[in-house]
């Protein structure tokens, strides 16, 4: 298929890709069906791209980050790709409504560039609900980045005490990430959440001692 042709160009299909995606042509130069702001493109379309691994590729992978069915692996394209100018775009993706936030952290954690350490704690800050499906990616993400500014907002979400955390996956994920910031400021707060006796969560806190 054309498709086909094009990954088995390599580099030099990255454009043609990008323009098809882009613009929402179809192989046989037809539009695609669809609203103005929507992107209309095969999956495969998006898998050659990412496959292929061009910088080039980064501002549309940045785009396709709104769009559920894509989003993950234009995460992991960028995490694959780096660099300043894939943390560019994931942390402008964090700003904007919508976001898969846990997806969008997972990606940060795993390149560790410092400079997303405070856009994630400024939405921690904000007051993510601590039952949001991206809080405990964002605690682990600031642990993987290892940077000491966490530990404080990491201590308090070990430490609050409510009915969103009743499964301590939220503490568990705070804990897990203070583990790796290796703060001993975390040993007390970690030792208070093993007396609260939250047995889906213990091993988080126990292996995060172990690390301290």
């Amino acid at each position: 298929t054309a498709d086909e042709a094009l990954v088995k160009m390599g580099e030099a299909a990255v454009e043609p890709l990008i323009e098809r995606i882009e613009w929402g042509t179809s192989t046989s130069g037809g539009p695609r069906q669809g609203t103005d702001d929507v992107f209309k493109f095969s999956e495969y379309e998006v898998g050659a791209l990412v496959e292929i691994g061009d910088p080039r590729a980064i501002p549309l992978l940045g785009k396709l980050l709104s769009d559920p069915n894509v989003s993950w692996s234009a995460s992991s394209a960028l995490a694959e790709i780096g660099g300043a100018q894939a943390v560019d775009a994931l942390l402008a993706a964090l700003k904007e409504k919508g976001r898969d936030l846990g997806s969008i952290a997972g990606v940060l954690g795993t390149i560790g560039d410092v400079r997303a350490v405070e856009p994630l704690l400024t939405i921690l800050k904000k007051g993510l609900k601590r039952d949001a499906p991206g809080f405990p990616a964002m605690a682990t993400a600031l642990g993987k980045i290892k940077d000491e500014r966490a530990v404080e907002a990491l201590v308090k979400s070990l430490e609050d005490k409510d009915d969103d955390d009743a499964d301590g996956r939220v503490s568990g994920a705070a804990a897990e990430a203070l583990g790796a910031l290796k703060d001993v400021r975390a040993v007390e707060p970690i030792c208070n959440a093993l007396e609260r006796n939250v047995p889906t969560a213990d091993s988080y806190y126990t292996n995060a001692l172990e690390k301290l």
